[in-house]
């Protein structure tokens, strides 16, 4: 039995190969993604949406439907892009906070 890591790359490599059923199935998947995503792009009116993760593996076949789940809802819709940092998105942004709070404490004068 496949995990369902498994089954989503599955998917998505047999929609990049042509299937019909498969892209009809990534494409539901990325529309449900938007609704979710939904719930915090309307009420806070983000400039941008990244997609990051293992997700964004999947961005030539995520963005547009959820680009397009926007544009049905939103009254000004925000573009939707793929991180490029893949997996270690998280990793990197907590040593890019870490450092960052470093230089503060480090290299800030006290008033």
């Amino acid at each position: 039995m496949r995990s369902q890591r498994e089954a989503a790359e599955f998917a998505v490599e047999r929609a990049r190969a042509g299937d019909e059923r498969a892209l009809a199935a990534v494409r539901a998947f990325a529309r449900h993604l938007g609704d979710g995503l939904l719930t915090v792009v309307n009420p806070l009116d983000p400039e941008l949406v990244v997609i990051g993760g293992s997700l964004s593996k999947a961005a030539d076949l995520l963005l547009e439907p959820i680009a397009e789940r926007f544009a049905d809802v939103c009254l000004c819709p925000p573009p939707v892009v793929a991180s490029t940092l893949g997996n270690e998105c998280v990793v990197l942004g907590a040593v890019r906070w870490a450092l960052d709070h470093a230089e503060r404490r480090l290299f800030t004068l006290p008033a």
